[in-house]
């Protein structure tokens, strides 16, 4: 069986790292990726799509993206099940993004420590 997302999109506002109660570094973001298909108008559709990272993936994403920045996504579909006050389940899709390419210039490739990431969890094109 196979759950694997492609995106590649730009980031709609600077990703934002933030720590769950028990140490994790996690973000949570939005992108924007453009749709194949144009509307009445002939603009093409926008599909703005959240997004989770956790560990070295959040950390390198917070530090070295900004609004605007183009990324690339290879991450899986999560499906989150939870029981309101009233005892009804409500069923949610999220995409954890387990890969994080980065595909803007804007990037700043040279700022970038080789020992902060490994080549499986971040890494630069274009510079």
């Amino acid at each position: 069986m196979l759950n694997k997302v492609i995106l590649i999109g730009r980031l709609v506002k600077k990703p934002e790292l933030r720590e769950s109660e028990g140490g994790l570094n996690y973000l949570k973001a939005t992108i924007a990726v453009q749709s194949h298909y144009k509307n009445k108008d002939g603009d093409y559709e926008v599909e703005f799509i959240e997004f989770t990272a956790f560990g070295k993936v959040a950390q390198n994403t917070a530090k070295y993206c900004d609004k605007g920045s183009m990324i690339n996504i290879v991450g899986s579909l999560s499906n989150n099940v939870y029981t309101d006050k009233k005892g009804i389940n409500h069923y949610q899709m999220s995409l954890i993004a387990n890969k994080i390419n980065f595909l803007s210039k804007n990037n700043k490739k040279e700022e970038i420590p080789m020992e902060e990431f490994n080549d499986d969890e971040v890494f630069t094109l274009g510079q």
